[in-house]
């Protein structure tokens, strides 16, 4: 590893180190509010995520004007994730997500859960997904909150 990337390293570990301490250390039993908080990360309502037709929370995600940016394998999985934006970091194929406060094994397990059943997707930025969820929040994390479908 040569200097400059060691430095960046370096800053990135300090600065989330300083959000966790700013934050009071915040424990998960806060983490999973009903009510999310539109200051800590973007939002997309159960109504944005109608009007995007989209049929999985997975569509969902890529149509709704998330900072995300996701890259594909060959296969259709996720390759490589980026957040756009103020707080751009690099993440891994392994961001965090959180379904109704359960800890998911990847991204992938969006593409099970019924658009119409999402009350609302919240991204976290590694900063804040760091003081909600500890280091397993560190590339950052996906927030699903499901309910029942609407009545039609």
């Amino acid at each position: 590893m040569n200097r400059p990337a060691i430095r960046r390293a370096s800053t990135r570990l300090l600065s989330l180190a300083l959000a966790v301490v700013a934050s009071g250390c915040a424990t998960a039993s806060g983490a999973d509010s009903t009510t999310p908080n539109p200051r800590e990360g973007q939002i997309l309502t159960r109504e944005q995520i109608a009007r995007t037709g989209a049929r999985d929370a997975w569509e969902a995600v890529q149509r709704g004007g998330t900072r995300l940016n996701i890259q594909y394998t060959r296969e259709g999985s996720p390759a490589r994730v980026t957040h756009r934006g103020v707080d751009s970091f690099a993440l891994s194929p392994q961001v965090l997500l959180v379904v109704d406060g359960a800890h998911m094994a990847s991204l992938s397990r969006l593409r099970e859960i019924r658009a119409d059943n999402v009350d609302y997707i919240q991204v976290l930025p590694a900063r804040v997904g760091v003081v909600k969820y500890g280091t397993a929040g560190g590339n950052g994390v996906v927030v699903v909150r499901t309910g029942s479908a609407p009545a039609n």
